[in-house]
């Protein structure tokens, strides 16, 4: 009889004691990770307006959409409330969170330039940050049946090589890559030079410098919107020996946004 596979309670309960038993080692691991970022809106659509502090929100996507096609042919008005913003982006949220636990991390990433933008301002005191450029802004639509992400992306090409090269410099990238055990340039489906960005790590050495008598690594576009023609590694691994760095690239935290191409 095969085995069954583990509840997400068993495998959140499996993660939760060995990262505990793993928490005296962290301070000791060195993560580099980046590129993108996001600055997130969490709004409402308002339905109905009783007063300056009170309204009913459109609860669902079905009812709004229901609301735009009627408007079809004349015109529509919907108010947006913004009901916080937050930290957004594959390489923040995973960056932020490995800082949280007490991973020595590099951030480089689109976290705004040339001052970093306030939702970021948390993970800064946590973690090493260099900004190269503005962040990507998403309005998400908040309904109870899910959400709208609405992204504005343009600042993203200038998430490229030249610019990593400005603003981090050839010596400071090759050194964070040379100490980091834990190496990953995350969110290949929203950073449409990131393909290009590998093609030059690799071309300089960085990677197999850092990997010689490395353990295993490896480089992942785990998302629904893979681009498997520009990308130079899909997902690919090699034995090295134990004790060494663990690459990653890919989006996993926002592949529910649609390819921007």
């Amino acid at each position: 009889m095969a085995q069954s596979s583990p509840s997400r309670d068993q495998i959140t309960k499996s993660t939760s004691t060995k990262l505990s038993a793993a928490a005296a080692n962290l301070a000791s691991i060195t993560a580099t990770i980046g590129l993108d970022g996001f600055v997130d809106e969490i709004i409402a659509v308002v339905d109905k307006r009783h007063g300056t502090g009170k309204f009913d929100a459109i609860p669902t996507i079905d009812a709004l959409g229901k609301r735009i096609l009627a408007a079809a042919g004349q015109s529509g008005n919907f108010e947006l409330v913004v009901k916080h913003a937050k930290l957004g982006g594959n390489g923040p949220i995973m960056a932020n969170a490995m800082a949280s636990v007490g991973i020595s991390v590099n951030y480089i990433g689109a976290v705004g330039f040339p001052t970093i933008h306030p939702v970021f301002e948390e993970m800064a005191h946590r973690a090493k940050v260099i900004s190269i450029t503005e962040p990507g802004h998403t309005d998400a639509l908040e309904f109870t049946d899910g959400k709208l992400m609405l992204g504005k992306y343009s600042h993203l090409t200038e998430v490229n090589w030249a610019n990593i090269m400005l603003r981090v410099g050839r010596e400071q990238l090759q050194k964070m890559v040379a100490e980091s055990k834990v190496f990953g340039f995350v969110n290949w489906t929203m950073l449409p030079y990131l393909s290009d960005i590998w093609r030059e790590l690799l071309a300089t050495g960085f990677l197999k410098q850092a990997a010689s008598g490395g353990s295993s690594w490896s480089t992942c576009a785990t998302r629904k919107n893979a681009r498997p023609r520009t990308s130079p590694m899909r997902c690919r691994s090699s034995a090295l020996p134990r004790n060494r760095p663990t690459w990653c690239s890919g989006s996993t935290s926002r592949n529910r946004r649609p390819s921007p191409r």
